[in-house]
């Protein structure tokens, strides 16, 4: 919401963000909302980070939380990091693209190696269906550089998933 509807409306602002109390047949015009960019946080991607802090800690691992637009990539060559998310990770989007297998149109993966192999997910409009699809991708971009580890799901339950998947499969290896 900007300033404007709140003195339109005679409402309180504590903050940026505020809730505004709607009668049921209120309406809001489209130039009353500006997009709120780069503070978006999917739950399923805090669970998903929930789960790789709490797998570091376990290793005794040092870690920093950052967001993707608080990090550059040539900080990447330098520390090993894990990227949490997909579409909405627009690092995620651009170290992978030109792999073999990418997330695309926010409901396909596809083998850019072989046109005829897909995954395809048929998302009901309520967005509760628990099928998804993941890729996770581990990348060296050039020798010497540290490592990326790429957790990435078409929606929340295949980052979950993935990122369980990561938390064993490296408990299971100490």
């Amino acid at each position: 919401m900007n300033d404007q509807f709140a003195k339109d409306h005679h409402l309180e602002m504590d903050g940026e963000e505020f809730f505004v109390p709607l009668a049921p047949d209120a309406s809001i015009r489209g130039n009353d909302l500006v997009p709120a960019e780069n503070s978006f946080v999917a739950l399923g991607d805090v669970a998903a980070v929930s789960n790789m802090v709490a797998n570091l800690t376990r290793q005794k691992q040092n870690f920093q939380e950052r967001f993707p637009n608080d990090i550059s990539f040539a900080e990447l060559r330098n520390s090993p990091s894990i990227l949490v998310g997909g579409f909405n990770n627009p690092m995620t989007m651009e170290l992978t693209r030109n792999l073999r297998f990418v997330l695309r149109v926010r409901n396909e993966i596809d083998d850019l190696q072989d046109a005829n192999r897909r995954w395809l997910l048929h998302a009901s409009a309520d967005s509760h269906d628990t099928e998804d699809y993941a890729i996770i991708t581990r990348l060296i971009q050039r020798p010497g550089d540290a490592p990326v580890l790429s957790v990435a799901g078409m929606g929340q339950n295949g980052t979950l998933a993935a990122t369980d998947f990561v938390c064993v499969l490296s408990r299971s290896r100490r």
